[in-house]
């Protein structure tokens, strides 16, 4: 008992010790972003959008009574996306905030388990003490209710404190047993969401999850510190802990993680991407350049696919309309998102000054496009199989959302490759009015499968042009036009 007390006197010394450090960056920055004027009139600033804030809060009453109610009536939807967000966080974060100083005290005469302990007990102070006082100031300024926002608190305090344990051990993982793990959670809060409709109530289900997180979080805890890579998990968690934005920005430099080789990178440097490039084919170097490009934003591209799967597994659970809703707000979000990807991937020095032909970039980027939607697929045929009452309109359906995206792809890059040409071009209103049908289609397709027939007879038969170019002096090729 003796050395558990003396172990937690000299961790809160460590602690202390960081946060005065931390404090005392901050308190540098503030001396030299604000001087005493700027102080005095931000803090009347903030007094006076206190008031603002909750006058405005107060008049809108009845629009939040209404959120207060949606969300009461919800409490499985919140707490399954409680569920599915540590994991998909797993890739990158391993949610227990065990760093370098703590490793150094496990050198001591400390076992590294004690330590890593100290660290739960830290957590789980930070966040019930962070959404109680949360909680409190939500509820003393807008409408909702005390009870209504203590009850959510308590919620996200819980599943925070159940999930830490969960995703430590699968950021131990391979990267393929995360993508499997992440898979099976997805698709399991599917199940879980879809039997509640018709089977049991919701306290119970809630109750169920609650009972088999505890028992798993008993399983794991007594060997989360096996076979720990702890280089890698201290290094994350410093770069969490220092990397301060406010600081940076104050600063202007910004804290990125050294290089790493792990699975995926070895995976792009196998031995076929070691060899040259073959200049006589433009496609195959343009979808290796796609390919350091896409590695370097692995975590947006995770990020932008967990999101829509996520949009598709909510609204998909709830009834026909929203799952066409949802349907139609994936597709155009994936989109946007893959348009936006596209017109990233020339921010590369190399790709920018140097002529390149759009046209093969962008038959390259819907190469790794079309393999990130595939994996879109996967749970979207899942919520088909579950829902669809008349199983045959399940691959007219399918064939619809495909070229659907497929068409509103070509119609957003034309539109993204005239940009990056410096072309002007003019959408047609036919266009238009052609792309908002086919979303409109999306939409009613669960309700009224006949939708998708439609839809599949209307990009069999498509408009004469996307956009309309009108060149000034633009060529083909990228270079020439920057």
């Amino acid at each position: 008992m003796n050395g558990s007390a003396n172990a937690w006197r000299v961790y809160r010394h460590v602690k202390k010790h960081r946060f005065r450090k931390k404090a005392k960056l901050y308190k540098l920055a503030f001396g030299v972003s604000f001087d005493v004027t700027i102080s005095i009139y931000l803090g009347a600033f903030m007094v006076f959008g206190f008031f603002i804030l909750h006058e405005t809060l107060q008049e809108s009453a009845d629009k939040i009574l209404q959120l207060q109610s949606f969300i009461s009536a919800n409490y499985l939807n919140l707490m399954l996306i409680l569920l599915v967000r540590p994991f998909v966080f797993s890739y990158t974060r391993p949610g227990i905030l065990f760093s370098s100083a703590e490793l150094k005290l496990s050198m001591l005469p400390f076992s590294v388990y004690q330590i890593w302990q100290f660290c739960i007990a830290d957590k789980i102070l930070k966040v019930t003490v962070l959404w109680t006082v949360l909680a409190c100031l939500i509820a003393s300024i807008s409408p909702f209710t005390f009870r209504f926002a203590m009850v959510t608190a308590c919620l996200i305090v819980v599943m925070e404190i159940l999930m830490a344990v969960p995703q430590w051990t699968v950021y131990q993982k391979r990267f393929l047993v995360k993508l499997i793990t992440n898979t099976g959670i997805v698709v399991l809060a599917a199940v879980v969401r879809g039997l509640s409709l018709f089977v049991g109530d919701t306290a119970w289900w809630m109750g169920g999850v609650f009972v088999i997180l505890a028992g798993i979080n008993f399983l794991l805890v007594r060997r989360a510190t096996r076979f720990v890579d702890w280089s890698k998990v201290v290094q994350t968690n410093d770069l969490i802990i220092w990397n301060m934005w406010f600081i940076n920005k104050m600063s202007q430099m910004e804290i990125k993680p050294p290089p790493k080789q792990g699975w995926i990178q070895q995976l792009f440097t196998s031995r076929m991407n070691r060899k040259r490039f073959d200049y006589s084919s433009p496609s195959s170097i343009y979808k290796r350049l796609w390919k350091s490009y896409f590695l370097e934003q692995r975590e947006a591209v995770i990020r932008t696919i967990g999101c829509v799967v996520i949009l598709l597994v909510l609204l998909g659970s709830r009834n026909d309309w929203l799952f066409g809703i949802g349907i139609a707000l994936a597709i155009f979000l994936f989109v946007q998102m893959g348009s936006s990807f596209f017109i990233g991937g020339f921010g590369n020095r190399l790709v920018y000054c140097l002529p390149w032909e759009l046209k093969q970039w962008k038959l390259a980027f819907f190469t790794w496009f079309a393999r990130a939607g595939l994996i879109v697929c996967l749970p979207l045929l899942l919520l088909l199989l579950l829902f669809q009452e008349v199983p045959w309109w399940i691959p007219v359906q399918l064939g619809f959302y495909i070229g659907l995206a497929k068409h509103f792809f070509h119609h957003q890059l034309e539109i993204a490759m005239s940009v990056l040409g410096k072309t002007s071009i003019q959408v047609s209103t036919v266009q238009n009015c052609y792309v908002f049908l086919l979303f409109f289609l999306a939409v009613i397709s669960i309700a009224h499968p006949y939708g998708a027939m439609i839809g599949i007879a209307m990009l069999l038969w498509k408009p004469g042009n996307d956009v309309l170019p009108t060149r000034r002096g633009g060529k083909e090729n990228l270079g020439s036009n920057f």
